[in-house]
């Protein structure tokens, strides 16, 4: 990734989403070049919304970008920019993926061939919890380096993560 700090930028510009600015990038030439000549955006991109343009040339921009990138290296938190080799292919392909994701921990889970991602009530039951732990220890037998993923959110969402971890499968928590 360039500077990392002008992917987190372009990230909190608002109305704007993640496939314009994937042809912005392509336009100008590179994500850095966003920030550093926005005014070129004109010439290239020339129904580009004012209120996009000026929050591109807003130093204030980069200044929070910049506080963000420094609280996520304190936090060991590490991100990934669309235009990464790294970012999860699956998500890549999807109808709306975020521009930038927000990592830690252990990486290698969402680069696994096989995937089930667990969702469901937040108010779950015995049976609805007995019925998670039950599919993923007869997954884990069959397929064990299935990732889980879901959120992190109270019920089923955290009993998936917790089943997986009892049975050592690898776990990926998306939250949004």
């Amino acid at each position: 990734m360039e500077n990392p700090v002008y992917a987190i930028a372009l990230s909190l510009v608002k109305y704007l989403g993640v496939h314009s600015s994937i042809e912005l990038i392509e336009r100008v030439g590179s994500l850095e070049a966003l920030f550093i000549h926005p005014k070129r955006l004109l010439e290239v991109a020339p129904k580009l919304q004012r209120r996009v343009l000026s929050q591109l040339a807003d130093p204030n921009l980069l200044q929070q970008a910049e506080q963000i990138e420094a609280s996520c290296e304190a936090l060991g938190i590490r991100h990934c920019c669309i235009l990464d080799e790294d970012y999860p292919p699956l998500l890549r392909e999807s109808v709306s993926p975020p521009f930038i994701l927000y990592l830690r921990g252990d990486y290698e889970g969402w680069k696994t061939q096989t995937h089930l991602s667990l969702v469901g009530t937040r108010t779950s039951s015995d049976y609805g919890r007995t019925i998670v732990h039950r599919l993923l220890g007869e997954l884990q037998g069959q397929y064990p380096r299935t990732t889980i993923i879901s959120g992190l959110a109270y019920g089923i969402d955290i009993e998936a993560h917790r089943a997986a971890l009892q049975y050592d499968l690898p776990t990926v928590a998306v939250l949004a």
